[in-house]
């Protein structure tokens, strides 16, 4: 399977763009220019560049995934947790474990009605 390099390329350009654009930064600018020159002169520089993004991609994706799941869990999860239990909040979850089993038993009379509207 043939990678899409110039594909790729034009992706990375125009995010280099986007960033030069709010920065004005001349080392950008010249490294855009070495960057899509390179590549449509080059389908060897083109495939190397290619090749040496999707490492960096490889390497975030073993990285940001962890660092995004701890921020949710301690900046959103725990302060949730916290405030629930600091104004004790109703729920369902038993903890308190008294009886002998986790069974509730149900007082309830099924009747030829009850099986006709099940929604």
């Amino acid at each position: 399977m043939k990678l899409q390099s110039h594909t790729t390329i034009l992706s990375i350009a125009f995010g280099f763009l986007i960033i030069n654009y709010f920065l004005n930064s001349e080392i950008i600018t010249y490294g855009l220019l070495i960057l899509i020159a390179g590549s449509l002169f080059s389908e060897k520089f083109s495939d190397f560049i290619e090749k040496i993004w999707h490492q960096i991609a490889l390497i975030l994706s073993y990285i940001v995934p962890n660092i995004l799941l701890t921020l949710v869990f301690y900046c959103i999860l725990t302060p949730l947790a916290l405030l629930a239990k600091f104004f004790k909040s109703e729920t369902d979850y038993i903890t308190d474990n008294n009886s002998s089993s986790n069974f509730k038993s149900s007082k309830r009379e099924f009747n030829k009605q009850f099986f006709e509207k099940t929604w």
